[in-house]
């Protein structure tokens, strides 16, 4: 068993730093002093990412389990009615690609999938209610990427007779076998299937049935099916003759015999004789076409069987326009139950119509149905959960603290409190007027690839991701500019809002249509803005956004990532500093006129190997030639010199320097050290936001468990300017999580 305990490790590391009284730290002596325990809670965004299964319980059905495509697992007692992320033991990033989840009927383990191929993954096991994670193998890689791609219920099962066998259905990689409670796998074929679930034959636990899509991927065609076992997995065939693209099968509760394949693009098959035999049942399904033209047609994905009445089957579709049918006949006919908008009720969401379920940019991923009221059914997929509690004729969104939504920058008004913007992953941005209590968007003029409003304003920008904010606050509403993009495609664009975000202009002039990944506002000439816009350099603007200009950098420039920092001092405007992620620091003492590289002393290694959430940059509101640095594997390095000379300030378990803020009111330093891609598993590094409030003479941990157990995936950090102390941390996958100090313990000698 290749387990590695890692709460254990954090919290060694956590108490090393919290109880050490004189000790070396980068060349410094760490003083005696107090530390802060914050307090953390998740902000309610409420939902918006894709889900990629939504579990019950079979004991206790009141309690649900949701896994994230980027945010792990999240934990309902009230049927969905609220959630809390439980994902303690979970590392960032690959740890928390919640790819599947089963829960043992007899003691109430659960056991999760995560991953994303061809990279690691792994099954986990929580023995408390999913209150922490224990690993109990990488051998076993899932895939929670792509629309397509196999996730959800059915790809981990266990024995119904011996609760220590358990099966599980890599991506790639074939299937696994347990009989030891999950502690060692063994291969048991069908390897290079994209396996998408199993189904265990009730009264005959060696008899197991497979299916596995079809597909391309990196120019490979593959083909899927059904398999089946009748040995334990020790040998397969291949049953269903013509049947190659299977996303879900289901077994009937009433004969074992009888079993459902949800077939894509093909519809759905029944046997009814243990899977020798199939047969089409799609009368009332819309979208098939033949064979040779399904590739972007509806597919049929997931399958669901009440537990209460034989032959009542729920089908759940993708692709575009997903719909969720019902039969109550055993598939002889479907009943469409999403096809009318009067029938779903958003009470209140700010999600578009668009991802409502039926609607073009729905996924019904996952489909399950309370085992005691089997009138209640919920579905996981594009837009978070949806739950109906009259056997499908109603749906209500079920998304209150699920935060699947990807935050980038937040910026507060420094002028009115409890106001701020925060940029977001597909929905454009939100705002909040009172601190995060409540948020509102309003994209009329942005276009959005989810409103029909405003369609040549999409056409010609493509804007899906915003990215970073600029504030001129010295107007009533204030003056607000949006820079956004999208990922993979020729897109992006500068919006300027003079009414405090209610509506927008495209401000583009002299601009080139890319993404805008920073944004900065002259503190004291406020038509002046600078852009960082991607692959295509630095640009100005001094009247207001009306047309931009490029202002040469030097080197090689090119904003090649998202989350770069262009600072410009609050008290003296002509010193400035750019952070190009990945390429290196610049500064200009003229307002832009020159610009210099002041990083050529750093470890080149540290920045080259920057990403979004590794790599940061502060200055000293006071003194402009005070700049700290936050480098990839190598922590935090300061200058007092404006970038002449630099000196690493912190500890080596602070492995990376990623978003970070000095505190205005104090000039105390925060910053996150989180892990970047691929940095999941580096000995002795113990991610968390940490607090200097002597230049980096010394360090304090500000977080506590709570805010492993919510989120470690920090892209950016900002300290609310009305509220001492309070820090806002923007995720990806978990939303906005808030911080306030609510203890501090003496640090003993």
């Amino acid at each position: 068993m290749d387990k590695l305990n890692n709460t254990a490790r954090i919290l060694f590391f956590c108490l090393l730093s919290f109880f050490c009284a004189s000790a070396d730290i980068a060349g410094e002596t760490v003083s005696p002093g107090q530390d802060i325990i914050y307090k953390w809670k998740p902000l309610h965004v409420n939902g918006g990412g894709f889900t990629n299964f939504v579990i019950i319980n079979q004991k206790e059905p009141n309690v649900v389990y949701a896994g994230i495509d980027v945010g792990g697992v999240y934990k309902s007692t009230d049927y969905g009615d609220s959630w809390i992320p439980v994902n303690k033991g979970l590392q960032w990033p690959t740890d928390r690609l919640a790819a599947a989840l089963t829960i043992d009927p007899k003691y109430g383990t659960l056991y999760l999938g995560v991953g994303k191929s061809p990279r690691r993954g792994g099954i986990f096991k929580s023995a408390d209610d999913g209150k922490s994670w224990q690993l109990l193998t990488r051998k076993v890689r899932f895939e929670r990427n792509g629309v397509s791609r196999p996730r959800g219920k059915g790809l981990i099962v266990i024995d119904p007779f011996d609760p220590k066998t358990l099966y599980a259905g890599s991506y790639k990689d074939g299937i696994f076998k347990s009989t030891n409670g999950g502690n060692t796998w063994l291969r048991k074929g069908l390897e290079g299937k994209r396996i998408t679930s199993i189904v265990i034959d009730r009264a005959d636990s060696k008899t197991l049935y497979v299916s596995s899509v079809a597909g391309r991927e990196e120019g490979e065609h593959f083909q899927g099916g059904i398999y089946k076992s009748a040995d334990g997995g020790d040998t397969w065939k291949q049953i269903g003759a013509g049947i190659d693209d299977v996303h879900q099968l289901a077994m009937d509760l009433s004969d074992n015999a009888i079993l459902y394949a949800a077939c894509g693009a093909a519809g759905i098959m029944k046997s009814v004789n243990g899977g020798n035999t199939w047969i089409e049942k799609n009368n009332g399904l819309e979208g098939l076409l033949s064979a040779r033209m399904r590739l972007n047609n509806i597919k049929y994905v997931s399958l669901a069987v009440d537990t209460k009445k034989p032959g009542v089957i729920y089908a759940g579709s993708g692709e575009r326009k997903g719909q969720i049918y019902k039969s109550v006949n055993g598939g002889d006919v479907w009943i469409k139950l999403t096809g009318n908008n009067k029938n779903i009720y958003p009470d209140g969401w700010w999600i578009k119509k668009t991802n409502w379920p039926g609607n073009d940019g729905y996924f019904a991923n996952c489909l399950s149905v309370d085992p005691v009221d089997s009138d209640r059914i919920y579905v996981s997929g594009r837009s978070g959960i949806w739950r109906s509690d009259d056997g499908g004729l109603t749906w209500r969104p079920k998304v209150k603290g699920l935060e699947a939504t990807c935050m980038n920058q937040i910026i507060f008004d420094p002028k009115r409190p409890g106001l701020f913007f925060v940029g977001n992953t597909d929905w454009i941005f939100f705002r909040s007027a009172d601190g995060g209590k409540t948020f509102d968007r309003s994209l009329k003029g942005l276009g959005s690839w989810d409103a029909k409003e405003d369609r040549d304003i999409w056409n010609a920008y493509k804007v899906k991701n915003g990215l970073c904010f600029a504030i001129d606050p010295r107007h009533e509403p204030p003056v607000i500019y949006l820079g956004g993009g999208a990922s993979g495609i020729n897109s992006g664009a500068v919006f300027k809002s003079t009414d405090g975000g209610e509506s927008w202009q495209a401000a583009n002039t002299g601009l080139p249509v890319a993404a805008v990944t920073a944004l900065a506002i002259d503190p004291l000439n406020f038509h002046t803005v600078f852009a960082a816009v991607k692959e295509r350099g630095l640009y100005k603007t001094v009247n207001g956004g009306k047309n931009w200009e490029r202002t040469n950098l030097g080197g090689d420039t090119v904003f090649s990532t998202t989350d770069n920092v262009i600072a410009i001092h609050p008290k003296n405007n002509n010193v400035m500093y750019v952070l190009d992620k990945g390429n290196g620091i610049y500064k200009t003492i003229d307002s832009g006129k020159n610009w210099q590289i002041i990083s050529k002393d750093l470890p080149q290694d540290g920045i080259k190997g920057m990403d979004q959430f590794v790599g940061g940059l502060a200055v000293d509101p006071v003194n402009p030639d005070v700049v700290y640095a936050g480098l990839r594997k190598h922590g935090v390095y300061k200058t007092t010199d404006g970038g002449k000379k630099w000196k690493k300030v912190t500890p080596p378990y602070m492995l990376h320097g990623g978003a970070m803020s000095i505190d205005t009111a104090d000039g105390s330093l925060y910053i996150a050290s989180v892990p970047g891609v691929g940095d999941e598993d580096i000995g002795g590094f113990v991610p968390g936001v940490y607090k200097s409030a002597d230049g980096g003479h010394t360090w304090l941990a500000v977080h506590n468990d709570d805010l492993s157990a919510i989120s470690l995936k920090v892209t950016s950090l900002a300290i609310d300017p009305h509220s001492k102390g309070k820090i806002y941390l923007t995720t990806q996958g978990n939303g906005i999580i808030v911080g306030e100090p609510y203890k501090y313990s003496q640090r003993q000698k």
